[in-house]
């Protein structure tokens, strides 16, 4: 039997909380804490804090000042921003292209078929498209309620191009990794990849986009989902002259990065990315996976 253990801190004030982090070695004035915390949760910040302890005990590395720790949170908000501005307009390429691919390749209703998805078990499919229609169900937009008042008798759903509009980007990423491997090729060629490649970017891109949604902290995360990198005989930029590692936030920003050169180059998001590490030149990037010279690879010098 398991030593059941009952959570006993006690709740704080947040003068109590500024007191406490001040007696931990934290170099900040009351005040300065309390400003900051009244309005971002302890519990929030802590993760924060985290890298600034000594191993294994409740106390901070010497010299640790309150400032050092706010310079990685406003980063780090800086950071989610950028990157979900970015999987927003690769959520848009994405919406537009398999919508096209799939329509005219299956039609404008198929997506509403399972036999259009080999991948699909006959639950999971039941799954998606019932949260699919209630997704679309509950919208407000002219777009459906229109075509439901003027076709709803004939279909069980708009067109493609209409419900894909009103689906999560999770919902989008599973109709993609579920269709037949010759039409995921077709979308992956799109943004040139292959698609076993493409298709492990998709389910990484949305766990970042989920952690960005929930202001989750991002900068030095280790990524549950690891992206697969494309194969070093063909796409020998994506492994010389860095070696990039596919657990940190380092890989999704040059995923990024590389998408968004296919479908919105005059976006110039390298030219942004680049102006916040500058702007903030005391974060160690290593920790987010940054290789020596990264800026030397031919994926971010293009």
């Amino acid at each position: 039997m398991l030593f059941e253990m009952k959570y006993d801190k006690p709740v704080l004030t947040v003068e109590e909380q500024a007191k406490l982090l001040i007696s931990r070695g934290l170099i900040a004035t009351e005040q300065e804490i309390i400003e900051k915390l009244t309005y971002i949760s302890y519990y929030r910040f802590s993760s924060y804090l985290y890298p600034f302890r000594e191993c294994e005990k409740d106390v901070f590395k010497s010299g640790t000042t309150f400032e050092m720790v706010w310079q990685q949170y406003t980063f780090d908000r800086k950071l989610r921003l950028l990157v979900f501005n970015a999987i927003e307009l690769i959520e848009i390429a994405l919406r537009t292209r398999i919508t096209n691919h799939f329509c005219l390749q299956y039609g404008s209703f198929a997506y509403l078929e399972r036999n259009y998805f080999p991948k699909f078990s006959p639950e999971d499919f039941q799954t998606w498209t019932d949260e699919v229609c209630e997704e679309i169900s509950k919208s407000k937009d002219y777009a459906v309620t229109h075509f439901e008042e003027k076709y709803g008798d004939s279909h069980d759903g708009p067109p493609l191009w209409i419900a894909a509009e009103f689906m999560t980007f999770g919902k989008i990423v599973t109709l993609c990794r579920k269709i037949d491997r010759d039409l995921m090729g077709m979308l992956a060629k799109d943004f040139h990849v292959v698609d076993a490649v493409f298709s492990s970017w998709l389910l990484t891109l949305n766990e970042t986009r989920n952690v960005c949604a929930h202001h989750s902290r991002l900068w030095n995360r280790i990524l549950k989902i690891k992206p697969k990198l494309p194969n070093k005989n063909k796409y020998s930029e994506w492994h010389t002259p860095i070696e990039i590692t596919n657990n940190k936030m380092f890989s999704v920003l040059t995923i990024i990065n590389y998408v968004l050169m296919q479908i919105a180059p005059e976006y110039s998001w390298r030219t942004r990315l680049n102006n916040l590490l500058v702007e903030y030149p005391s974060i160690p990037i290593e920790r987010m996976g940054f290789p020596e010279n990264w800026e030397q690879s031919p994926l971010w010098k293009k």
